[in-house]
């Protein structure tokens, strides 16, 4: 998510019943549905695996300009849920099933080694076997085919 300081555009300043960081989430959410968009005007969207992600949980010292953990406790700098339990959106038309829910455990470090590539993605041995029980959970309608780099 968003670091301080924040920022935001003239577009979206003022906008949020939260302040500047609602406005920001705003324009964050903005800006990701342009890039999908353009995905599916190039004919890639069904190819392309988009994942957003956060690092770690909100800067809670920042107070309404971090965001927050909900229920979990802490956050950022923390090694509780609320620091190191982030969620993960994963959007794949062939693979991922719409609404669908994975509960398996992943880390950011599990997704660092991906690269792009036109037809595969690349991954080294660790994250190939983090990621190949997860993504059997999808649909087998397009082959995977996970490469060490």
């Amino acid at each position: 998510m968003p670091h301080v300081p924040l920022h935001v555009s003239d577009r979206f300043r003022g906008k949020s019943k939260h302040g500047l960081y609602g406005a920001v989430i705003q324009e964050i959410d903005w800006s990701v549905g342009q890039i999908l968009r353009a995905l599916k005007r190039h004919g890639l969207e069904r190819d392309s695996l988009v994942i957003f992600i956060a690092d770690h949980g909100p800067w809670l010292s920042f107070g309404d300009h971090a965001g927050s953990a909900g229920r979990l406790r802490e956050g950022k700098g923390t090694l509780w849920e609320g620091g190191v339990r982030v969620p993960c959106l994963m959007r794949w038309p062939v693979r991922i099933p719409v609404r669908s829910v994975c509960r398996e455990l992943l880390t950011t470090i599990d997704l660092s080694d991906v690269r792009r590539t036109p037809v595969k993605p690349r991954m080294s041995p660790r994250a190939t076997q983090r990621l190949w029980p997860v993504s059997q959970r999808w649909p087998s309608n397009v082959a995977m085919t996970w490469a060490t780099a």
